[in-house]
């Protein structure tokens, strides 16, 4: 399988004013691809390359000199394969190209990118570990260059978890729960193992509403807060609490990853704002 040997980037403005990402990319083979990531798609890559990340991370902890070194040298030779994006590529570029769909799987030797285009075609693209620092900064940098706040937010401040639902409760402390379920695809879903429950408290005591997500274990201080305001300022289903005073109260689940049936993880839901309300 062709692996990576180059890659570069370019931003396009759109007529609604949020850009598309232009990504050339060389495989060893010296065949050329030129994509354009519209912002979801966009998203859904960055948040592959944050998993791999983190993958990368683990496996430093393990042997931080070798990886160190391993990434260094294949940082070297992305950063002097850098394939060239012409204005005159970019302009005639067809909407054909656009990616339409995006597939990540890890597997221990490497990790196979899967772009499904709008012209049905399918392009697989299969990278080292110790290549994805250098193409998550890349990005990264690219995206922070095209200075579209929507975009930022998008795609680099939502990496760290999966929402799965959000929920209001019924008056009353048994009175029954209403829910929107997220659509995940299951490539995204395996790249977590935790479940957890968060309320949103009025001052007063009350739970009316509340979010299940798909995490890693633990979260940096604050940064529960921080998504739980992203969940309640971005769901329809919590207009109506946007603007209130909240205190985020949060319970880390305990239900293995393949048992997450919907009724099960609403019962857990449910029992963590019964705690709260007792």
């Amino acid at each position: 399988m062709n692996m990576l040997k180059g890659i570069n980037t370019g931003v396009i403005n759109s007529e609604n004013g949020v850009p598309v990402i232009a990504l050339k990319m060389i495989d060893s083979g010296d065949s050329e691809q030129l994509l354009l990531l519209p912002p979801d798609q966009l998203q859904e890559v960055m948040f592959a390359l944050f998993s791999c990340y983190r993958s990368l991370h683990r496996i430093y902890q393990q042997s931080p000199d070798q990886i160190r070194e391993q990434v260094n040298a294949h940082s070297q030779k992305l950063s002097t394969n850098v394939p060239a994006i012409s204005l005159n590529e970019v302009q005639s570029i067809s909407a054909e190209r656009c990616v339409t769909n995006f597939v990540l799987k890890q597997r221990q030797d490497r990790i196979n990118f899967l772009f499904l285009l709008q012209n049905n075609e399918n392009l697989l693209l299969a990278l080292d570990y110790t290549q994805i620092e250098y193409v998550l900064s890349l990005l990264a940098n690219t995206i922070q260059n095209a200075g579209n706040e929507q975009l930022m937010a998008l795609c680099l401040t939502m990496n760290d978890f999966i929402p799965l639902y959000v929920t209001t409760f019924n008056k009353g402390e048994n009175k029954g729960i209403d829910y929107n379920q997220f659509s995940v695809p299951d490539w995204k879903s395996e790249t977590f193992d935790t479940f957890h429950s968060i309320l949103f408290i009025q001052p007063d005591g009350a739970i009316a509403c509340g979010a299940i997500i798909k995490a890693e274990p633990v979260f940096p201080a604050g940064r529960i807060e921080f998504i739980a305001q992203i969940l309640l300022q971005n769901n329809k289903m919590l207009v109506p609490y946007k603007n209130h005073t909240m205190i985020i109260d949060h319970n880390r689940l305990d239900i293995p990853a393949g048992d997450e049936s919907m009724e099960t993880l609403l019962r857990a839901h449910i029992a963590h704002r019964t705690t709260k309300l007792g």
